[in-house]
């Protein structure tokens, strides 16, 4: 009866074959039953199976494998090639190859060093470089000839270029990427390697191979089961496929057997589960796979083959060799915390009892068509242990050849709290149900809590175990089912905004949206958006705790639909309106705009001439379509100042355009000073200016000047963009045509928060701040003279994207934004050099919490004073929590106006008259529309340099500008540091830069020990700069 279940010999040959396509291989105590190979010692039996396999075929994925790794920033290439030639020098594996010898026997030989060429390779893409590497991979390695691993650089610019490299299993395994990349990377550094081996061992006692045998037999009576998964996971019938995927497999003449998608998520939920079970995240993510298997198929239990390794910790070239082996584990479909219990205890005995895969298939007597075929690994990012002087390095993912299983499941751990999944599907599965299957799954982690007395639902409902009648899905509780598809809509909504604030189109549920680019102004854009657009209210500060579609979903709440109708006042008619609250406090400082303290002036020196006729008509088109853009000042008898709005149809009354033909014999650099210095006289004057110019080379130059009493740093990115799209349409010979109206700012002061309210939000400042003591210069000593002048210089220093990345990194690993941390390192840098441990700063906030003036030009922006408090035992993570929190917190009650507050939370009002009450200012400014080019409708783009403006007036002691450019290498994070010339030396500003940068560095490099506190950093930062 059960004949067919025992193996001979010879069945067994035939039977490892069977499995040899799955790609498992081994080097435990395995019977040789071919004798095709005779052992000589220094073959692992993992070897031998690798170099059989090879020979039925050559291009299992069980064999030759691609890898990839982007270097960003000034590579020395000669370097490089140099470093990887010496890994193939001296006492290493990495030049062994596989022969037979005259005996037949299989034996390892080493190569000629100097016979192994590092090849050079130009490239224009990524795309290029991945299809290069494919192409090596289809070509069968020789093991008798080929070492089994080989390398290229590509060179695609000149900060930028690709480490490829092809390998075999025959050796490789993950065990061997931190020695070799160690051993790389000190030749590259020309530091001396020490290739000594220091390996850790997991020892198992020698036991009964009968008595191991009895474990697997015990354990799986039944023997293995092979998952069936239902009909319409797998490809259509016919030869044409009804859906595309576009990967980078089109331009390879390579056949495609798999299909890989990827994922990221936090690992909190990983790291509770685990914690809660006395597990590791490995193991709890690898039960919730199983147990998601099991609902999403509406079975009990699956069977799932894992990877282990028998050593570890290997640092000599010459341990380096394939040590894996598979082992089955059963998952069944209870609680989550049982299972992942069992799913521990199950595999450290399975380890314990190791024996090859094929023995143990044997010993449970698993037929051969009920093999398991469902993978999951846990992977190491290889391009950690890469590093380079001054090079950045990361993954290229390059997409599979074939797949030995139906689902290949890969977990890795990456360290910035982030989980990558990868899944890949075999050639017999429809091409596009991966994304599905990894979609659905990520959903389920997210779901997942630890109750012992709870067994999760089924995901679906279906009829015959499979989900060919799809009619009676979800059709069982009708509670649930719109429970799910409100949060379904809820996770389709904010996706679509992150699309549009990011403009991307391929964004997924799980994509961090401060990883995708993303920063807190356009996290308050969505915020707008999804509350005007979809009435999904979101809290500002749970953006940051769950940055993803999926995360916020649980976050959200549904509110009513709102009047969203905004009554349009004409463009032909006159407007007189107050001021806002916070104009209203300017109103004395700026002298009628006479004062060019508020003056905000743009420089664009563009690339190529300009059609300044066509700009006149898109600026005279944006002018009417923002009513701030033509305001008047009309002041009254009384001594109250309002606003006045001219119409559009008078534009031409007023001067504000000049084109280059006025320039006359004055150069571009004497008229762009004037521009930016310009005194307005804003009762005749409309608070813009717009004039075209050429310099002696030529070259075609933009000055655009408005005023800041009707214009915020908001409305530049509204402005621009509008400006630049009426450009292209009148450059195309068309009218422009506006999707939609914006609200317009005199109807915002119509709708400003009532004076009452004001005065409960002024109570949460003097709460919040206290009495503030009079702003001081940094080095100032008691008793000293001082005197106030607005008289202002400026200096610039930039880091590289290495530092941009460090961070950005640190701000993700705290859920805080790249503001945040910017604004504790400049704290803590002027803590370091003296500040008192309570400092206040000054900084913008938007006032854009009313979602219907997002795309609104007028003046929202107030200035608030938040502080930062000191402790020498305050870690870094707690530094940056604090001023997240504190900032976040301040955010409700930004509307009160600057100069209210201060007057409310002064020591000493008096000295108001003279001076500010925070004596720093910071400013983070995220990459605009200001620092890319005009696109044109024929395909043709127009490229363009923002110049600095100079600074010669400081309206605070200290101003701190951070501008974030991700497309540079050299200057990914830039400082602005403006400063009162009659408060600081050129000296005491030097010293302030250095321990600025030195503080920036430090955040950025110390990332991975950030529980440090602020007394380490200090003595560690002791020998550079205090």
């Amino acid at each position: 009866m059960n004949e067919g279940l025992i193996l001979d010999p010879l069945e067994l040959s035939e039977f490892e074959k069977e499995i040899a396509s799955l790609g498992l291989i081994d080097e435990s105590q395995a019977i040789d039953t071919t004798n095709q190979i005779k052992n000589n010692g220094q073959l692992s039996l993992s070897e031998e199976r690798a170099w059989m396999l090879h020979q039925q075929d050559p291009l299992s994925s069980a064999g030759p494998f691609t890898a990839a790794f982007k270097l960003s920033g000034a590579l020395d290439a000669p370097r490089l090639i140099n470093a990887l030639k010496k890994i193939y020098q001296g006492n290493t594996n990495l030049n062994q190859v596989y022969k037979l010898d005259e005996e037949g026997e299989l034996i390892k030989h080493k190569l000629d060093p100097e016979s192994i060429i590092i090849e050079e390779v130009a490239a224009s893409g990524d795309e290029e470089v991945i299809n290069f590497l494919l192409e090596q991979q289809k070509q069968p390695l020789d093991l008798a000839k080929d070492a089994a691993i080989k390398f290229w650089l590509f060179n695609k610019t000149e900060d930028e270029n690709v480490l490829g490299l092809l390998g075999h299993h025959i050796l490789l395994d993950d065990t061997a990427w931190q020695p070799i990349f160690n051993a790389i990377s000190s030749h590259y550094k020309d530091v001396h390697f020490t290739n000594t081996a220091n390996t850790k061992k997991i020892e198992h006692a020698q036991q009964n191979t009968n008595k191991l045998e009895s474990y697997w037999a015990n354990t799986h009576p039944n023997g293995l089961n092979k998952t069936q998964l239902p009909s319409l996971f797998f490809k259509a019938e016919g030869k044409i496929p009804l859906v595309k995927q576009v990967t980078s497999h089109d331009k390879a003449s390579q056949v495609f057997k798999a299909n890989r998608f990827y994922s990221r998520t936090s690992t909190t939920k990983a790291d509770a589960l685990a914690q809660a079970s006395q597990t590791s995240p490995f193991q709890a993510l690898l039960t919730l796979f199983g147990l998601y298997l099991n609902q999403l198929l509406d079975q009990t239990s699956v069977d799932i083959i894992i990877p282990i390794v028998d050593h570890q910790e290997i640092t000599g070239l010459d341990q380096i060799k394939s040590s894996s082996n598979v082992i089955p584990v059963r998952i069944e479909n209870t609680d989550i915390q049982t299972a992942i219990l069992d799913l521990r205890n199950n595999l450290l005995n399975g380890m314990s009892n190791n024996l090859s895969i094929e023995q143990i298939f044997s010993a449970t007597k698993t037929r051969r068509n009920d093999l398991p075929n469902i993978l999951v690994t846990q992977v190491d990012d290889a391009s950690d242990y890469l590093t380079l002087d001054g090079i950045r390095v990361s993954n290229l993912t390059i997409p599979p050849i074939s797949s030995d299983y139906d689902l290949t499941l890969a977990i890795q751990f990456e360290q910035n709290d982030h989980i990558r999944f990868e899944l890949t599907t075999g050639d017999l599965l429809s091409p596009t149900i991966g994304y599905f299957l990894l979609e659905q799954f990520i959903g389920f982690i997210d779901k997942a809590e630890i109750d012992s007395k709870r067994v999760i639902p089924s995901l679906f409902t279906s009829s015959n175990n499979n989900f060919d009648n799809l009619s009676e899905v979800n059709r069982t509780d009708n509670t649930d089912t719109k429970s799910s598809t409100n949060n379904h809509e809820l996770i389709k909504a904010i996706i679509e905004e992150f699309k549009t604030v990011l403009d991307q189109n391929d964004i997924s549920a799980n994509d961090d949206f401060f990883e995708l680019g993303g920063h807190s102004l356009l996290a308050t854009r969505v915020i707008g958006k999804l509350k005007s657009q979809h009435q999904i209210e979101v809290k500002i500060a749970d953006f940051f705790n769950a940055p993803t579609a999926i995360g916020l979903a649980e976050h959200a709440t549904k509110i009513e639909e709102q009047d969203s109708h905004l009554a349009q006042v004409g463009i032909d008619q006159e407007i007189i309106v107050p001021h806002t609250y916070v104009q209203n406090t300017w109103m004395d400082l700026i002298e009628l705009g006479k004062n060019p303290i508020f003056n905000i002036p743009f420089t664009l020196k563009f690339a190529e001439e300009v059609d300044e006729d066509a700009f006149h008509k898109a600026f005279t088109n944006v002018l009417m379509r923002h009513d701030a853009l033509r305001t008047l000042l009309l002041p009254e008898e009384d001594g109250t100042v309002l606003q006045r709005i001219i119409p559009a149809t008078r534009l031409d009354d007023y001067q504000w355009f000049f084109s280059s033909a006025t320039q006359g014999n004055e150069s571009a650099e004497n008229l762009l000073a004037f521009e930016a210095n310009y005194s307005f006289d804003l009762i005749n004057e409309i608070p813009v200016r717009v004039r075209f110019l050429h310099n002696e080379k030529g070259e075609h130059f933009l000055s655009l000047l408005i005023y800041h009493m009707t214009f915020d740093e908001w409305s530049a990115g509204i402005l621009i963009s509008d400006l630049f799209f009426a450009y292209k349409e009148y450059v195309s010979g068309v009218e422009p045509k506006w999707e939609s109206v914006p609200a317009q700012f005199p109807q915002y002061v119509s709708e400003q928060t009532k004076e009452s309210e004001m005065e409960q939000e002024l109570e949460f400042w003097k709460q919040q701040l206290g009495k503030v003591p009079p702003a001081r210069p940094l080095f100032y000593q008691d008793g000293a003279e001082y005197q106030v002048t607005d008289q202002g210089s400026w200096i610039e220093f930039s880091f590289g994207k290495d530092v941009a990345d460090g961070l950005n990194q640190l701000a993700k690993s705290n859920k805080s934004s790249m503001f945040h941390v910017v604004f504790s390192a400049f704290s803590l840098a002027l803590y370091y050099l003296g500040a008192s441990k309570k400092i206040t700063i000054g900084t913008s906030a938007f006032g854009r919490d009313n979602p219907k003036f997002q795309d609104t030009v007028g003046l929202f922006t107030n200035v608030v004073m938040n502080q930062v408090q000191f402790d020498e035992e305050l870690s870094i993570n707690q530094l940056v929590c604090q001023v997240k929190e504190t900032i976040i917190s301040s955010l409700a009650h930004s509307n009160v106006p600057f100069v209210t507050v201060e007057h409310a939370v002064a020591a000493k009002p008096e000295e108001l008259a003279t001076d500010n009450l925070c004596e720093v200012y910071i400013q983070y400014h995220q990459k605009n529309v200001l620092n890319t080019a005009i696109e044109l409708n024929d395909g043709r783009s127009i490229g363009f340099d923002l110049l600095e403006p100079e600074r010669s007036i400081a309206k605070f002691g200290l101003h701190f500008e951070a501008y974030e450019d991700p497309n540079s290498i050299e200057a990914a994070f830039r400082v602005v540091l403006a400063y009162r010339m009659s408060s600081y030396s050129q000296d005491q500003v030097e010293l302030i830069k250095s321990t600025t940068q030195t503080v920036i560095e430090s955040l950025a490099n110390q990332e991975r020990q950030a529980d440090i506190s602020i007394r380490d950093v200090r003595r560690a930062l002791a020998n550079k700069v205090l």
